[in-house]
């Protein structure tokens, strides 16, 4: 259905990641509202550069979000007619379209974690004290998160036999493999400083959240 019907697979496109970044917002806002005093997050909870100013304003129009969302959609529909109408290849389309939604949906997934954990955090049950790590470490995490589910999509490449899924493995090992490239340039970097990776005040990160879950928003992040 999604090679057939273009409409649909944009709507759907269009529909996660509009929800990926209302949920950013609503992490963000949980956060300034409830788990600061337990969770020291420093500089942003936005892991994509492109969009930590909007995430950080707690900014419910974005004029570069809407831009990267109209960009993503003309994209997508100029590969489905290179793909369907001119190659006559649906497979490549649907790896792309694969890539594109399996990723949103592997942020949608941290979305509801990180939603979920500072709204626990809120009602101080189960949690003592202030936790503190550093930036690095979070964006590890998320890649080893991003690489993990790069494996599940192989297994079900391999028993379905669906390009859908070949996209999801290349989208989230590539991703997956950025966060990790950003988190050895921010590990050596507190090293660096001095810093040893830790946060040195209530500006300075701990956990992150990724609004840009599709492979242009990557691509806008690295050259915005």
């Amino acid at each position: 259905m999604l090679t057939e019907r273009i409409e649909i697979a944009l709507l759907l496109w269009a529909l996660l990641y509009i929800s990926d970044y209302y949920l950013t917002i609503w992490a963000a806002r949980l956060y300034r509202m409830r788990a600061s005093s337990h969770i020291a997050i420093n500089g942003s909870l936005e892991i994509t550069p492109y969009f930590r100013e909007d995430i950080d304003s707690i900014r419910l129009f974005s004029p570069r979000f809407l831009r990267v969302l109209i960009l993503s959609l003309l994209l997508l529909t100029f590969i489905w007619i290179i793909s369907i109408r001119i190659l006559g290849v649906p497979s490549l389309f649907r790896a792309v379209i694969g890539g594109f939604i399996l990723l949103e949906a592997t942020a949608h997934m941290r979305h509801v974690r990180n939603i979920a954990f500072m709204r626990r955090i809120s009602t101080n049950e189960g949690l003592k004290g202030k936790i503190e790590y550093p930036r690095w470490l979070s964006l590890e995490i998320a890649s080893v998160e991003l690489i993990a589910f790069a494996v599940v999509f192989v297994i079900a490449f391999v028993l379905i036999h669906d390009w859908f899924f070949a996209g999801g493995v290349v989208a989230c090992l590539l991703t997956g493999l950025l966060h990790l490239s950003w988190s050895h340039k921010e590990r050596v970097g507190a090293v660096a400083t001095g810093h040893g990776g830790t946060a040195t005040n209530p500006g300075e990160s701990s956990m992150s959240v990724d609004v840009t879950g599709s492979p242009l928003g990557q691509k806008e992040a690295d050259g915005g």
